[in-house]
């Protein structure tokens, strides 16, 4: 108490010097604000650590999220020109590739045997060859496409470098033709993507698989739209 009420002396003409006792509210106030004060910042610490311990708790999951959505492989189709012809009837396709001279070779191959099987795959056509041989007689188109340029990540190079080892890349220009009077029917420019942002993130492989699925989306919507 008597830091709240120090005491004060008075002179009086009549009883000389007296003690008195009064409130000193400033210094009240000034106490109690330092008190709540102490409380307020201890409070801002406890929800600070629960803030981080929730934080540390979610930090799977973010990561799990990243690699599902920013991450992934893609694929796309570019400077599509119109289709010319409206009246097809794919039945046969013929499919090849090609690349620059020593440049794609095992990337060549992969990517025609991808968009072969990717075609069988759906089932919609009677036959699906890069052997214009075994395609018999009869109505369909044939597909070329041609690698423009490849960003190589091997596994050796995934696997020491992670993330850091960037994303593969695949870009190919594609032409559509009718298989028998050779006149064009579309071309477009296609890529391929890897996904990467961490070790377990595609190799090249990875990314002419997503080129070879844009080049069979594209069939499939020629066909759709060319169908009698």
């Amino acid at each position: 108490m008597q830091l709240l009420f120090p005491q004060f002396r008075i002179k009086d003409h009549r009883l000389g010097e007296t003690p008195l006792e009064l409130p000193f509210l400033p210094r009240r106030i000034g106490l109690f604000s330092s008190a709540l004060c102490q409380r307020g910042v201890t409070f801002v610490l406890l929800l600070g650590v629960c803030a981080m311990k929730c934080a540390i708790k979610f930090i799977p999951f973010l990561l799990v999220l990243l690699a599902l959505s920013g991450c992934a492989s893609t694929g796309r189709v570019q400077g599509a020109s119109p289709i010319k012809s409206r009246h097809l009837d794919l039945d046969l396709i013929f499919a090849t590739t090609s690349s620059a001279p020593g440049n794609g070779e095992e990337e060549k191959q992969m990517l025609n045997d991808r968009i072969v099987s990717g075609l069988k795959d759906t089932h919609l056509f009677k036959a699906v060859s890069a052997n214009k041989a075994e395609l018999g007689s009869g109505s369909g188109i044939a597909i070329h496409a041609t690698i423009k340029e490849i960003k190589r990540v091997s596994k050796n190079k995934r696997l020491w470098a992670g993330a850091l080892a960037g994303r593969a890349q695949i870009w190919i220009q594609v032409t559509v033709s009718d298989l028998n009077s050779g006149n064009q029917i579309e071309t477009f420019e296609a890529d391929g993507e890897s996904s990467g942002g961490s070790s377990q993130a595609g190799t090249t492989e990875e990314a002419v698989d997503r080129a070879a699925g844009v080049v069979v989306g594209e069939v499939l919507k020629i066909n759709s739209l060319t169908a009698e």
